[in-house]
């Protein structure tokens, strides 16, 4: 009996999804995360955040930010509806992964939370509508707006 168990177990297992750039893909695409997002998409003068698919089927998200009119762009490891109206996500980057928490607001989004993983040495966090870096007794406004986002149509 333990023996047919044990053997159901593993088939079990063995069937059940993984974590993978699929479910990433659908957990992005079904929250509706792909395009570009703004505080305000009439203006140039507002960082973007564009969540676009890649031709070998990963998620990339590439932020622009106003301050420094410059453009980041990073790999969404992975995806994860956490309710039907807040995402987590992974980024890979150098040094560190960062993960963050995006929450729908009616038709429009705002970064709840953005952080590295793993690194207690300094921290990303959000306060008064935008980003700021902590290393040690230094804080430094990264320029990226947390404020609700409304989907660009360009």
């Amino acid at each position: 009996m333990n023996r047919i168990s044990i053997l159901a177990s593993l088939l079990l297992l063995s069937s059940s999804p993984s974590i993978s750039a699929d479910s990433t893909v659908e957990a992005i695409t079904t929250f509706g995360l792909l395009g570009t997002w703004s505080p305000d998409c009439t203006s140039q003068y507002f960082n973007r955040v564009t969540f676009s698919l890649a031709s070998d089927n990963s998620i990339n998200e590439s932020t622009y930010s106003q301050k420094n009119s410059a453009t980041t762009t990073l790999p969404i490891i992975s995806a994860v509806r956490a309710t039907e109206n807040k995402i987590q996500i992974i980024l890979g980057g150098k040094p560190l992964n960062r993960e963050g928490v995006i929450e729908k607001v009616g038709n429009k989004i705002r970064v709840l939370s953005d952080r590295p993983v793993g690194d207690q040495l300094f921290g990303v966090f959000v306060s008064q509508g935008h980003t700021f870096l902590k290393s040690g007794d230094t804080t430094t406004d990264l320029g990226m707006d947390t404020r609700e986002m409304e989907k660009c149509l360009n």
